[in-house]
C-alpha cells in the first residue's frame, strides 16, 4: 500500500516537472514571438513613417511651386488692374478738366449773348464802374479782360465748329429773267424787253456765278447780242455772336463787249432776321469810277396768298429799296459831283413752282429821287419806270 502511493506521488511529480517544462519552453517560444514579432512591428511602423514623410514632402513641394505660380499670376493680375486704375483715374482727370472748361465757355457765351441783347444797359453799367473810386478800377480791367477773354473763346468755337464741320456738297441754280426794261440803279440801260439768264454754283457760304443780259429788240443796234456779262463771288454767313445778322462779301466785275466801260466793284452787306428783313448793302467802284454806292432794303414775304393746285401755292414777295450815290460815283454816271439819294425801287411778286422750277412774275417801279439826276439822265427824258 505504501509502495502504490509513493509510486502515485512519483508520478504526479514526473507530471508537474513535465508540465513545467512546457511551460518554460512556451514561455521561452512567446519571449521569442514577442521579440521578433515587436521588431517586425517597428520596422513596417518605421517603413510607413518614412513614405508617409516623403509623400508629405513631395505633396509640400508640389504645393509650394503651386502656390508660386498663383503668385506670380496674382502679381501679373495686380500689375494690370494697377494699370488700369491709372488710366482710369487718367481719364477721369481729363473728363473733368474738359467739362470745367466747357462749363466756362458755355457761361462766357452766355454773359456775351446777354450783353448782346442788352448793349445800352452794359454801355451804362461800364460807364458808371469807370467812374467809381480807384478801388473799383482794377474791378473794371478785369471785367474788360474777362470780355475780351470771352469773345475770344466764343470766336474760337466758331472757328473749331467751321474747321470741323463736314465739307458740303456744291449746288447749282439756273436763273432765266424775262423783263419789259432794263434799270439798274435808277439808270435806264434799256427801255425795251430783256433776257437776262444766270447761273451760279454754291459750296458752303461761298457762291460763284455769272449772269448775262441779251437785247431782244434793235433799240440800241444789238438785237439778240448780250450787251453785258457780270461775273461775281460772294461769300455768305452768320456774323459770329449776334444772333439774327448775316454778313456778305463780294466782288463783282462788269463786261460790256460792244462799249468801253468795262469796270470791277467790291461790297459787304448785312442783313438782318427781324420784321421787314432790314439790309444795307455798299459798294464800291475799283478801277473805273472809284465811288461809292449804298444800298438800304427791306422785304416781308408771304408763304401763301392763293393756289394753282392742291400742291400749288402762289406766296408774295413785296420789297423797296433807297440808293446812295457818293459825290465821285454820280459823277461817273451822271455827271454831277453830288453826293445824293439817287433813287427809289419798289417791287412786288408773286412766286409759285411747277415741275420742280420756280416761276416768279413780278411788277417793278422804278423813280429818281433828286431833280438834278433826273436833268443831266443821258440814258432817257423819263425819270419814272414800271414794268413787269
Amino acid at each position: 500500500m505504501n509502495r502504490v502511493i509513493i509510486l502515485l506521488i512519483v508520478v504526479v511529480f514526473l507530471s508537474a516537472a513535465s508540465i513545467c517544462q512546457a511551460d518554460g519552453n512556451l514561455e521561452a517560444k512567446l519571449a521569442r514571438l514577442e521579440t521578433g514579432g515587436s521588431q517586425s512591428t517597428a520596422a513596417e511602423k518605421s517603413k510607413s513613417r518614412g513614405k508617409s514623410l516623403a509623400e508629405r514632402i513631395d505633396d509640400m513641394e508640389a504645393r509650394q511651386n503651386q502656390m508660386q505660380k498663383v503668385d506670380k499670376g496674382m502679381d501679373t493680375r495686380i500689375s494690370k488692374l494697377e494699370g488700369k486704375l491709372r488710366t482710369m483715374e487718367f481719364h477721369q482727370q481729363s473728363n473733368e478738366a474738359i467739362i470745367t472748361r466747357i462749363a466756362k465757355l458755355e457761361s462766357k457765351v452766355q454773359v456775351l449773348e446777354v450783353q448782346s441783347k442788352m448793349p445800352q444797359v452794359y454801355r451804362k453799367s461800364n460807364s458808371q464802374a469807370t467812374g467809381a473810386t480807384c478801388k473799383s478800377q482794377p474791378d473794371v480791367r478785369a471785367s474788360e479782360t474777362e470780355t475780351h477773354t470771352s469773345l475770344g473763346d466764343a470766336l474760337a468755337i466758331k472757328l473749331s465748329k467751321l474747321l470741323n464741320a463736314p465739307v458740303p456738297e456744291p449746288g447749282f441754280e439756273i436763273t432765266a429773267d424775262y423783263l419789259g426794261k432794263y434799270v439798274w440803279r435808277g439808270q435806264n440801260l434799256n427801255d425795251d424787253p430783256v433776257f437776262q439768264p444766270g447761273v451760279s454754283m454754291t459750296m458752303g457760304g461761298l457762291t460763284a456765278g455769272v449772269w448775262a443780259s441779251q437785247d431782244t429788240t434793235t433799240i440800241n443796234g444789238q438785237n439778240g447780242e448780250f450787251t453785258e456779262w457780270d461775273y461775281s463771288l460772294d461769300y455768305s454767313g452768320d456774323v459770329p455772336i449776334i444772333e439774327g445778322v448775316g454778313y456778305s462779301l463780294g466782288v463783282i466785275n462788269y463786261h460790256f463787249p460792244s462799249v468801253v466801260g468795262d469796270t470791277t466793284e467790291v461790297y459787304w452787306g448785312l442783313n438782318f432776321d427781324m420784321p421787314l428783313s432790314p439790309s444795307f448793302t455798299l459798294y464800291h467802284d475799283i478801277d473805273v469810277i472809284d465811288g461809292t454806292y449804298a444800298e438800304f432794303g427791306l422785304g416781308h414775304s408771304i408763304e401763301k396768298i392763293a393756289e394753282l393746285g392742291p400742291e400749288t401755292p402762289i406766296g408774295m414777295d413785296i420789297g423797296a429799296s433807297v440808293g446812295w450815290g457818293s459825290a465821285s460815283y454820280n459823277k461817273g454816271y451822271w455827271g454831277t459831283d453830288e453826293s445824293k439819294l439817287n433813287d427809289l425801287a419798289l417791287s412786288v411778286s408773286f412766286p409759285f413752282e411747277i415741275g420742280g422750277w420756280s416761276v416768279t412774275p413780278s411788277l417793278n417801279y422804278v423813280t429818281l429821287l433828286d431833280s438834278r439826276l433826273r436833268d443831266t439822265d443821258t440814258f432817257s427824258e423819263e425819270s419814272e419806270y414800271f414794268f413787269v
